[in-house]
């Protein structure tokens, strides 16, 4: 038996995590829940994620920033924002998918965590690791001039 695919939710609402937990659950993935930003990077860093659901109205931020800080730490884990999509119009997106919460059936965003679980979005983790080593050595390049 394959091992369980290991998805992040971020909602400050309790109710919206047991539900998106139950019917994730119900459908064999594993399921971290997070309440705000700080306690999402601590479970994205110390857990292997094999995507992130983020919803856009956060307590403190939004879901944009959010998703911009675990881009930060892990690029290469697919991530989906979840909100209204009249709210979130004209608003700047940073290459992610994003679903409209208040008129997406459940089946419709099951199928597209499946695509987006089946194939790693964003660069490979071979390449993250080359931008980041770069990136140092040109600071540290700047920090001796």
């Amino acid at each position: 038996m394959r091992p369980r695919k290991v998805i992040l939710y971020v909602s400050v609402s309790e109710k919206d995590q047991s539900v998106m937990k139950f019917m994730l659950e119900t459908n064999r993935y594993q399921v971290f829940s997070a309440s705000n930003i700080d306690q999402a990077a601590s479970i994205f860093s110390e857990t292997d994620v094999h995507l992130v659901l983020v919803d856009h109205e956060m307590g403190l931020g939004n879901g944009i920033q959010a998703i911009a800080l675990l881009k930060e730490l892990k690029p290469h884990v697919p991530m989906i924002l979840l909100g209204d999509m009249r709210v979130m119009a004209g608003k700047e997106h940073i290459g992610y998918a994003i679903g409209d919460k208040t008129r997406m059936p459940a089946r419709e965003l099951l199928d597209r965590i499946k695509v987006r679980v089946a194939r790693k979005r964003g660069p490979s983790m071979d390449y993250c690791i080359r931008r980041r080593g770069a990136a140092a050595q040109r600071k540290e390049l700047e920090v001796r001039a």
